[in-house]
């Protein structure tokens, strides 16, 4: 049974996982929208790879091929772009895969965190915190055309995001008796800093990660707690600043 501050913890970290949903839900819907970011992808289709740039213009996707003919690297002719539109009544119309590279900055929080320690059981903490994430992101959208009952081929869109990186901020977790081997005779919220390694994973719409990272409390009875510098997994949930 949780304590009572752990209690009021665990509900400001249900808060904290409703706000992090409502607020992602504008950007969320602005990528939705976009289909695929206006960036350089590569482009692979039937086993042929090529570098593309891909534009959205009336809902259909337009892919600019690489002008082998410039001396500049990042040249793009304008002259017949593969398009994708939203809906075509050409069976032979191709399935597509745009994939790209890039740098993730996430601002991140740890909602719940399992910790494990040979002087008490094994532990499942809900504490406020934050912190920023830095990672290597590789993004992956297929685009497939299925027939509809009104034999139209209508678009869709998976997309899947892997991302492995460093994490670094700071929260909050109960200093008591229990997990200092009772060098603390009353409990209080201390503060730690938080840091590690963690991989995210997006799948069309949604985002979450796993967290394997080390808290260090800040403050007088550090030497005394026992998860100093001691290693948990923790679910992570992310919003995207770049």
């Amino acid at each position: 049974m949780l304590a009572p501050k752990q209690r009021s913890n665990f509900a400001l970290s249900s808060c904290l996982i409703l706000v992090w949903l409502f607020s992602s839900c504008h950007s969320l819907s602005r990528l939705s929208n976009q289909l695929i970011p206006e960036e350089i992808h590569t482009l692979k289709i039937n086993d042929a790879k090529q570098t593309v740039f891909v534009q959205i213009k009336s809902d259909s996707i337009y892919a600019f091929k690489k002008n082998n003919t410039s001396i500049e690297s990042t040249s793009f002719s304008l002259l017949d772009p593969l398009v994708f539109p939203p809906f075509t009544s050409n069976k032979n119309t191709y399935s597509a895969l745009f994939y790209r590279y890039s740098l993730d900055l996430d601002a991140v929080t740890i909602p719940i965190k399992m910790r494990y320690s040979k002087d008490i059981p094994m532990q499942m903490n809900a504490n406020i915190n934050g912190a920023i994430y830095l990672g290597l992101r590789r993004d992956r959208y297929k685009i497939n055309y299925e027939l509809s009952p009104i034999h139209i081929y209508n678009r869709s869109k998976k997309h899947f995001g892997l991302s492995v990186g460093i994490f670094s901020g700071i929260g909050n977790t109960l200093v008591s008796p229990s997990n200092t081997n009772s060098q603390v005779f009353t409990e209080y919220d201390g503060v730690i800093w938080s840091k590690g390694i963690a991989t995210m994973f997006a799948m069309n719409n949604t985002t979450i990660g796993c967290a394997f990272g080390f808290d260090q409390l800040l403050g007088p009875h550090h030497n005394d707690w026992i998860y100093q510098n001691k290693s948990y997994l923790g679910l992570m949930l992310g919003l995207n600043i770049n």
